[in-house]
């Protein structure tokens, strides 16, 4: 039972890793849009 709670909040905290990197990766991309757009002009 206690592995299965470990196992369970393992995978939280996976998942919250998961979303935060493709939230930075988001905000990159974003930035470098930005930037290119700024370059374009």
């Amino acid at each position: 039972m206690a592995f299965l709670i470990l196992g369970y909040s393992q995978t939280i905290t996976m998942s919250k890793l998961s979303l935060a990197l493709s939230l930075v990766y988001w905000c990159l991309l974003k930035g470098i849009f930005l930037i290119f757009q700024v370059y374009k002009r």
